[in-house]
Order: C-alpha cells, then sequence, then structure tokens
C-alpha cells in the first residue's frame, strides 16, 4: 500500500495528504518505525490489527512530491518485486464528500496529478486505489487551493474514525477480495 501525498511538515494534516497520513497512522497504531528506501519510507506488518497473515503487509509513503508519484513508485515496486495491480493507492478525493470512501481495481486520474503520474508511468490504469472523501469544494474555492489547506476543527474531529475505515477497508480487500470490500466500503460514511 502506498499513500499518496507531499512530503514537508507544512503539508502534513492538508487534504491532499490523507493518504500519506493514514500510513502515519498506521505505524504509530503498531507502533513501528519507518524505514528508508529509495525515494520512499516504509513499515512491513505481519499483523495488521489483528489480522494475521501469511506475510507481512507493506505499507509506503513517498519523498517526492505527488505529482511525481509515479517514478517513486516505479523504483520501489521494482524493488518489491511487485507489478502496479497488486499495488494498493490510498489517495484524497475532492469530488468525493468528506467521510466518504471508495475503493476500486480500476480507473482514470479523474484529475488527481498523483494518480496520473502513476498512469504515465506505468502505462496502465488497472491498479487498485482506496479514495478518500476531503470535499465537497466550496463555490468559491480553486480546487487546488481546497486541497492543500488544512482540514477544518471538525473534519479533524473524525479523523480517528475516517482513518479506522480505511483500515476496515484494507481488512476487507485482504480476507475477503475487490468484488466484496468494494460493496462493503464503497457503502461508508462517516
Amino acid at each position: 500500500m502506498v499513500g499518496l501525498g507531499n512530503p514537508g511538515p507544512s503539508y502534513k494534516g492538508t487534504r491532499h495528504n490523507i493518504g500519506r497520513d493514514f500510513i502515519d497512522h498506521i505505524a504509530r497504531s503498531h507502533d513501528v518505525e519507518f524505514s528508508s528506501r529509495r525515494q520512499t519510507e516504509i513499515i512491513r506488518l505481519p499483523a495488521f490489527f489483528g489480522l494475521d497473515l501469511p506475510q507481512p503487509l507493506t505499507f509506503a509513503k513517498l519523498d517526492s512530491f505527488m505529482n511525481l508519484s509515479g517514478p517513486a513508485i516505479q523504483g520501489l515496486a521494482d524493488k518489491e518485486g511487485v507489478k502496479i495491480g497488486d499495488v494498493l493507492i490510498v489517495v484524497d478525493e475532492f469530488m468525493i464528500p468528506f467521510g466518504a470512501l471508495r475503493l476500486r481495481a480500476e480507473g482514470s486520474a479523474g484529475g488527481h496529478n498523483g494518480v496520473k503520474s502513476i498512469i504515465e508511468t506505468f502505462g496502465t490504469q488497472e491498479f487498485p486505489r482506496l479514495r478518500a472523501g476531503v470535499g465537497p469544494v466550496p463555490a468559491s474555492t480553486d480546487p487546488a487551493e481546497f486541497v492543500l489547506a488544512r482540514f477544518t476543527a471538525d473534519e479533524r474531529s473524525k479523523m480517528e474514525a475516517i482513518y479506522k475505515a480505511m483500515a476496515t477497508a484494507i481488512q476487507s480487500l485482504v480476507t475477503d477480495g475487490m468484488a466484496k470490500a468494494m460493496n462493503a466500503v464503497n457503502k461508508l460514511h462517516i
């Protein structure tokens, strides 16, 4: 799993960084430290929120900016010996209401520069993604400014529940497969 976002403290807690911040949440929840790889920081979990796994799950955050996600993920995938179709991308989505999640097996970039970079790098739209809603964008606001802004106090108070739902979505994907997980996850709204 790779959580998209921009590196650096000025981006932490912004809507655009919900994927990256989720990976930080997973590390804190499991009390593990990141190890550095080329352009990435990773953790490996042999158990995930009580779910015993046949092989550890790898969670990564990138040291590159959002619009350069593709090359960084390619370096990680090559190093790990996996295909992009086996990598779940966790990403923000301003077209989805805050608190809603959408799990998809494939799809277009939908205007998201991080997803666009991955599609351009790998030459395919066929990779799973968990989109976390951060919208809607207020009518008088530029979407680019909106996603780079920090969550409101009310939104921040719901982040723990959203992270829990995101973790549950991953558990469902691992144990039940994409079709069943999509059916369960895409109905969620915190």
